[in-house]
Formats: structure tokens, sequence, C-alpha cells
């Protein structure tokens, strides 16, 4: 039997492939190496071959910040992932379920994180190696940018925003808060280790 080339596939963007149902846009895992964590890819279409065996997915892959030539920092959550414009073509049995990718924000509001559930705010050009956006905001005395595994409170007379462990190490001793901002948070708030010096009563 001759085997489908590329070119001769039909493109679809969707398929039911062993009763589950996939399609383009969605988030998958993908088989890793021995010993590795598993691939995370965006689906963008499915090539279909002549048997229901040659089956192909085009995908976009994310990266893990440690894959990167820069690496992983410590702004980067656990579950962090950048988005990326890496082609690739891989075999459908490769795919061994699905996964959330959501924003930032979207990651944040969640009330249990599960283990397929990731977030991503950079994206990667591969061939170029730049990642975008090249400026996010920063918080904190230690200037970086957010991270959700970290704590953080708002300053209660600044309204600035600080890791707790950094206002611990900076100010032992805070001064009891007596109200809080008129913006709730649902957080307790804290006295920064600038304010706290300053007399200011919150």
């Amino acid at each position: 039997m001759t085997k489908s080339t590329r070119s001769d596939k039909q493109k679809r963007t969707s398929i039911v492939h062993k009763g589950v149902e996939l399609h383009s846009g969605e988030c998958v895992i993908v088989n890793p190496d021995e010993d590795a964590p598993p691939y995370l890819a965006k689906i963008i279409g499915f090539l279909i071959g002549k048997t229901l065996l040659d089956i192909e997915v085009e995908v976009y892959w994310f990266y893990r910040p440690e894959e990167l030539k820069h690496g992983r920092k410590a702004f980067h959550g656990y579950k962090e992932v950048l988005s990326s414009d890496h082609y690739d073509v891989i075999h459908v049995n490769t795919i061994v379920g699905r996964c959330n990718i959501l924003t930032l924000e979207e990651f944040t509001k969640l009330n249990a994180v599960k283990e397929e559930d990731y977030f991503t705010r950079f994206s990667y050009e591969a061939v170029s190696a730049k990642y975008f956006p090249d400026k996010v905001p920063v918080y904190c005395k230690c200037c970086m940018p957010f991270n959700p595994d970290r704590e953080m409170r708002y300053c209660a007379i600044c309204l600035d925003w600080y890791h707790v462990e950094c206002a611990q190490q900076a100010n032992p001793n805070p001064r009891p808060i007596t109200s809080a901002p008129a913006e709730d948070s649902g957080l307790t708030p804290l006295t920064c280790p600038i304010c706290n010096g300053s007399g200011i009563n919150p």
C-alpha cells in the first residue's frame, strides 16, 4: 500500500480518535521521552491519510522556561509555560490527553490547580529566540514580576504589593493594621518596609 504524502492528505479541524473528540485550538499533552515531563502543544489542525491509522496533527509547541536559553527565573511559576511559533507535525497516537493553558489572570482565579492546568504570559519566537512581551510589571522591594506561587499582600498605606516573605525580612515587627484600603481585595493587608517607618497610620 502506498503511504500518503502530506500534500495528499485531507485537512480537518476536528477528529474522533479512540472515542475522544479532538479539535483545532485545543491544548494537548504529548507523550514525553523517558524520565522527561510531558510535552504540551496547541492543535492547529489534522492531516488525514488513506486509513484511520494515518492521521497526523499540526501543532505549535509550548516551552517550559528551563527548556530555553535563558532558563527558569525566580519569577516563573511552577506551572508556567511559554507559547511559541514552533510548528511541528506529530502522529495522533502520541497524544495522551488534554491540558488547560490559561492566562495568568485565569490561573490565579482557580480554586484548585489540577495536574493538567498550566498558564502562559510570554510567547517565544523560535527563529529569533525573542520573548514577547519583553517587559512586564514588577512588584515588591525585590522588583520581580508576579509569581503566583509566592504569596503577596498590599500595603494598607501606599497600596503597593509586596511578597510576604520580603516584607517580613525587612520588617520583622510590623505595626498592626487598623484599617484596609477602600478597594477590598479579600486579602489581609500589611505595612511595607517603607511605610512601617514613616509614622503614618493606615
